[in-house]
Protein backbone atom coordinates (compact mmCIF):
# COMPACT_ATOMS: atom_id res chain seq x y z
CA UNK A 1 0.00 0.00 0.00
CA UNK A 2 2.42 2.26 0.72
CA UNK A 3 3.99 2.03 -2.73
CA UNK A 4 0.82 3.42 -4.40
CA UNK A 5 0.86 6.41 -6.11
CA UNK A 6 -0.94 9.03 -8.19
CA UNK A 7 0.14 10.63 -11.30
CA UNK A 8 -1.56 14.11 -10.57
CA UNK A 9 -2.22 16.42 -7.48
CA UNK A 10 -4.81 17.55 -5.77
CA UNK A 11 -4.95 21.09 -7.58
CA UNK A 12 -5.40 19.53 -10.55
CA UNK A 13 -7.98 17.55 -9.46
CA UNK A 14 -10.04 20.29 -8.11
CA UNK A 15 -10.40 20.73 -12.03
CA UNK A 16 -12.53 18.15 -12.58
CA UNK A 17 -14.65 18.63 -9.14
CA UNK A 18 -15.51 22.45 -9.13
CA UNK A 19 -17.38 22.00 -12.58
CA UNK A 20 -19.42 19.38 -11.15
CA UNK A 21 -20.04 20.00 -7.80
CA UNK A 22 -21.13 23.55 -9.35
CA UNK A 23 -23.81 21.63 -11.73
CA UNK A 24 -24.89 19.56 -8.30
CA UNK A 25 -25.21 22.91 -5.93
CA UNK A 26 -27.14 25.23 -8.83
CA UNK A 27 -30.45 23.34 -8.63
CA UNK A 28 -30.53 24.31 -4.83
CA UNK A 29 -29.72 27.83 -4.93
CA UNK A 30 -30.13 31.33 -7.01
CA UNK A 31 -26.09 31.19 -7.86
CA UNK A 32 -23.50 29.29 -6.59
CA UNK A 33 -19.57 30.28 -6.58
CA UNK A 34 -16.57 28.31 -6.16
CA UNK A 35 -13.60 29.81 -4.37
CA UNK A 36 -10.35 29.78 -3.21
CA UNK A 37 -9.79 31.79 0.38
CA UNK A 38 -6.89 34.60 0.83
CA UNK A 39 -6.81 36.65 3.91
CA UNK A 40 -6.29 39.81 2.45
CA UNK A 41 -8.28 38.93 -1.53
CA UNK A 42 -11.28 36.91 -0.53
CA UNK A 43 -11.67 38.06 3.03
CA UNK A 44 -10.78 41.68 2.38
CA UNK A 45 -12.74 44.48 3.36
CA UNK A 46 -12.97 45.02 -0.31
CA UNK A 47 -14.97 42.21 -0.75
CA UNK A 48 -17.25 42.03 2.20
CA UNK A 49 -17.79 46.01 0.88
CA UNK A 50 -19.21 44.75 -2.83
CA UNK A 51 -21.04 41.37 -1.10
CA UNK A 52 -24.55 41.05 -2.01
CA UNK A 53 -27.04 41.98 0.71
CA UNK A 54 -28.64 38.13 0.38
CA UNK A 55 -27.21 35.58 3.28
CA UNK A 56 -24.85 32.52 1.52
CA UNK A 57 -24.17 29.09 2.70
CA UNK A 58 -20.92 27.53 2.50
CA UNK A 59 -19.24 24.04 1.72
CA UNK A 60 -15.64 23.12 1.93
CA UNK A 61 -14.68 20.86 -0.23
CA UNK A 62 -11.18 18.74 0.10
CA UNK A 63 -9.76 17.44 -3.15
CA UNK A 64 -8.03 14.06 -3.05
CA UNK A 65 -6.26 12.03 -5.59
CA UNK A 66 -6.60 8.37 -6.60
CA UNK A 67 -3.62 6.32 -6.67
CA UNK A 68 -2.45 2.75 -7.44
CA UNK A 69 0.55 0.41 -7.25
CA UNK A 70 0.71 -0.12 -10.98
CA UNK A 71 0.14 1.63 -14.50
CA UNK A 72 -1.95 -1.88 -15.02
CA UNK A 73 -3.94 -2.22 -11.67
CA UNK A 74 -7.38 -1.86 -11.81
CA UNK A 75 -8.03 -0.59 -8.41
CA UNK A 76 -7.53 2.57 -7.05
CA UNK A 77 -6.78 3.59 -3.32
CA UNK A 78 -7.89 6.86 -1.43
CA UNK A 79 -6.86 8.40 1.32
CA UNK A 80 -9.01 10.55 3.96
CA UNK A 81 -6.43 12.03 6.08
CA UNK A 82 -7.05 12.69 9.47
CA UNK A 83 -6.29 16.40 9.16
CA UNK A 84 -9.45 16.55 7.11
CA UNK A 85 -11.56 15.51 10.11
CA UNK A 86 -9.95 17.83 12.40
CA UNK A 87 -10.76 20.51 10.21
CA UNK A 88 -14.11 19.36 10.30
CA UNK A 89 -14.39 19.15 14.15
CA UNK A 90 -14.13 23.08 13.99
CA UNK A 91 -15.90 24.15 10.53
CA UNK A 92 -19.21 22.61 11.51
CA UNK A 93 -20.09 24.40 14.25
CA UNK A 94 -18.75 27.46 12.77
CA UNK A 95 -21.80 26.69 10.16
CA UNK A 96 -19.59 25.01 7.05
CA UNK A 97 -20.14 21.57 6.33
CA UNK A 98 -17.07 19.56 5.18
CA UNK A 99 -16.84 16.75 2.01
CA UNK A 100 -13.67 15.33 0.07
CA UNK A 101 -14.17 14.77 -3.83
CA UNK A 102 -12.30 12.08 -6.27
CA UNK A 103 -12.48 12.45 -9.45
CA UNK A 104 -12.43 8.71 -11.08
CA UNK A 105 -9.66 9.19 -13.58
CA UNK A 106 -6.28 6.95 -13.63
CA UNK A 107 -4.46 9.61 -15.06
CA UNK A 108 -4.18 12.95 -15.93
CA UNK A 109 -5.62 12.13 -19.67
CA UNK A 110 -8.74 10.59 -18.37
CA UNK A 111 -9.28 13.75 -16.65
CA UNK A 112 -10.56 15.24 -20.13
CA UNK A 113 -13.10 12.28 -20.36
CA UNK A 114 -15.32 14.45 -17.75
CA UNK A 115 -14.82 11.43 -15.18
CA UNK A 116 -17.28 10.42 -12.86
CA UNK A 117 -16.58 12.31 -8.87
CA UNK A 118 -17.54 10.15 -5.97
CA UNK A 119 -17.73 12.65 -2.60
CA UNK A 120 -17.26 11.82 0.77
CA UNK A 121 -18.42 13.20 3.92
CA UNK A 122 -15.96 14.62 6.10
CA UNK A 123 -17.40 14.37 9.47
CA UNK A 124 -16.69 15.15 13.03
CA UNK A 125 -17.17 12.42 15.69
CA UNK A 126 -16.05 11.49 19.33
CA UNK A 127 -12.42 9.40 18.58
CA UNK A 128 -9.79 11.19 17.21
CA UNK A 129 -9.17 11.43 13.96
CA UNK A 130 -7.08 9.04 11.90
CA UNK A 131 -6.41 8.80 8.35
CA UNK A 132 -9.03 6.69 6.54
CA UNK A 133 -7.95 3.95 3.53
CA UNK A 134 -9.95 3.09 1.02
CA UNK A 135 -9.55 0.79 -2.08
CA UNK A 136 -11.64 1.37 -5.08
CA UNK A 137 -12.82 -0.73 -7.98
CA UNK A 138 -13.16 1.11 -11.24
CA UNK A 139 -16.50 1.65 -10.95
CA UNK A 140 -15.75 3.40 -7.01
CA UNK A 141 -17.39 0.89 -5.14
CA UNK A 142 -15.64 0.85 -1.83
CA UNK A 143 -13.98 -2.63 -1.58
CA UNK A 144 -11.54 -2.64 1.58
CA UNK A 145 -11.53 -0.30 3.96
CA UNK A 146 -8.29 -0.36 5.98
CA UNK A 147 -9.18 1.85 8.23
CA UNK A 148 -11.31 1.27 11.47
CA UNK A 149 -12.82 4.24 11.50
CA UNK A 150 -13.84 3.06 7.81
CA UNK A 151 -17.29 3.94 9.08
CA UNK A 152 -16.36 7.94 8.75
CA UNK A 153 -15.87 7.87 4.92
CA UNK A 154 -19.86 7.84 3.96
CA UNK A 155 -20.07 8.09 0.07
CA UNK A 156 -22.88 10.85 -0.68
CA UNK A 157 -24.68 11.05 -3.29
CA UNK A 158 -25.72 14.44 -5.75
CA UNK A 159 -28.99 14.75 -3.36
CA UNK A 160 -27.92 14.22 -0.06
CA UNK A 161 -25.07 17.12 -1.01
CA UNK A 162 -27.70 19.74 -1.48
CA UNK A 163 -29.26 18.30 1.53
CA UNK A 164 -26.32 18.86 3.33
CA UNK A 165 -26.00 22.29 2.64
CA UNK A 166 -29.43 23.38 2.82
CA UNK A 167 -29.56 21.30 6.48
CA UNK A 168 -26.18 21.75 7.96
CA UNK A 169 -24.80 25.08 6.40
CA UNK A 170 -25.45 27.89 8.13
CA UNK A 171 -27.29 31.12 6.42
CA UNK A 172 -24.72 34.49 6.99
CA UNK A 173 -24.13 37.49 5.31
CA UNK A 174 -20.66 37.76 3.49
CA UNK A 175 -19.58 39.31 6.48
CA UNK A 176 -20.32 36.26 8.98
CA UNK A 177 -19.18 33.55 6.02
CA UNK A 178 -15.65 35.50 6.04
CA UNK A 179 -15.08 35.10 9.82
CA UNK A 180 -16.40 31.85 10.06
CA UNK A 181 -13.83 30.36 7.23
CA UNK A 182 -10.95 32.26 9.35
CA UNK A 183 -11.76 31.28 12.85
CA UNK A 184 -12.35 27.87 11.68
CA UNK A 185 -8.58 27.90 9.59
CA UNK A 186 -7.08 28.89 12.64
CA UNK A 187 -8.73 27.23 15.70
CA UNK A 188 -7.99 23.81 13.36
CA UNK A 189 -4.36 23.75 14.33
CA UNK A 190 -2.90 20.89 15.04
CA UNK A 191 -1.30 20.53 11.74
CA UNK A 192 -1.13 24.32 11.04
CA UNK A 193 3.21 25.76 10.18
CA UNK A 194 3.62 29.27 11.08
CA UNK A 195 2.31 31.98 9.07
CA UNK A 196 0.97 30.16 6.13
CA UNK A 197 -1.48 27.11 8.01
CA UNK A 198 -2.07 23.65 6.87
CA UNK A 199 -0.71 22.79 3.84
CA UNK A 200 -3.72 20.68 2.62
CA UNK A 201 -6.70 23.21 2.37
CA UNK A 202 -10.45 23.11 0.73
CA UNK A 203 -12.04 25.47 -1.72
CA UNK A 204 -15.00 26.64 -0.42
CA UNK A 205 -18.72 26.91 -2.83
CA UNK A 206 -20.82 30.29 -1.72
CA UNK A 207 -24.45 29.11 -2.09
CA UNK A 208 -26.47 32.30 -2.72
CA UNK A 209 -30.54 32.00 -1.53
CA UNK A 210 -31.45 34.43 -4.18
Amino acid sequence: MESATGCYSEHTAEYALIPRIVTILHGAFGYVIPFYFWANREGANLSVLNAPSSTVRLLAVYPRRPKMEAPSEGNLLVKLNAELYDYAAVAEPSGIPVIAGLPLARSLFELGIQPECLWFAITDSDQPPCDVLMWLDETGRILTPSSTEAGAAELLSDESIREMVLGRARPMHWSDAVRAIRESRTSSNRWRYPFWGSNRKPFYVACFDS
